[in-house]
């Protein structure tokens, strides 16, 4: 069974399973955002395998552990860019972050609404979020020695509305990790294989759901004012009446 604090996380995405999801949805986290040049970054749940794909190319990060698994100091080499948070109530100002990437924090909140609202609060207009949960119908919510199989997994439609339910504009969405979550060799060697022959035949029924919403602001537009019709069709008054 496995336990999720920042301990456990650390651990498996060590082992030879743990550095192939990583590879696998790595690859995948930078095909919704190959580059963020100029934004600000950061990381809900523990997002590490993950966030340091960024660390070359946007103008801040940070990563923002919940309180109940735990943190770390991050990155090992220079200043801490880790924060312990409480998922619905960040310590982030409003509109202040440009993306923010979601993963091993919504399945376990029992307020995810809350949480969503939180991250729609801190993102700017027209900033974006990756939400990553593990797929109701897929392999990896039941193998319960991994870190996708705690907590409550979601399906891409029930992810869909509790993200619009607060707000979110959808963009994207689709799965990941198509290979089983086995430990033994040949499975991890051959998972790059599985992860094709999934997405082209099978997609939608990998291990992971992964949903790319925006905050999109909407103006709205004011009622006309109407002049007086006797300002816009004047009568002439004769200024003498015989």
């Amino acid at each position: 069974m496995f336990h999720p604090n920042v301990v456990s996380f650390k651990q498996w995405y060590s082992s030879p399973l743990g550095r192939r999801v990583r590879m696998e949805l790595g690859a995948t986290v930078r095909r919704f955002w190959p580059q963020c040049r100029g934004d600000i970054v950061a990381g809900l749940g523990f997002t590490l395998p993950y966030l340091r794909l960024f660390q070359q190319d946007c103008t801040g990060l940070v990563s923002l552990m919940l309180r109940d698994q735990g943190a770390i100091y991050w990155p090992a080499e220079g200043e801490n860019r880790s924060l312990l948070v409480q998922d619905n109530a960040l310590p982030i100002g409003d509109n202040m972050l440009n993306r923010v990437i979601v993963c091993h924090a919504l399945e376990h909140s029992h307020h995810s609404i809350n949480v969503l609202k939180e991250v729609w609060r801190v993102l700017a207009p027209g900033g974006r979020a990756l939400i990553i949960v593990p797929n109701r119908r897929g392999l990896w919510s039941q193998a319960a020695s991994t870190p996708f199989g705690s907590g409550q997994p979601y399906t891409a439609m029930q992810l869909r509305h509790r993200a619009s339910a607060v707000g979110f504009t959808f963009v994207e969405v689709m799965t990941a990790l198509y290979f089983p979550p086995l430990e033994w060799k040949w499975a991890v060697a051959i998972a790059p294989m599985l992860e094709f022959l999934g997405r082209l035949f099978l997609p939608g029924a990998g291990g992971v759901v992964m949903l790319e919403v925006e905050k999109q602001i909407y103006a709205s537009i004011p009622e006309p004012v109407h002049a007086p019709r006797a300002a816009l069709f004047p009568v002439p008054v004769a200024s003498h009446v015989r």
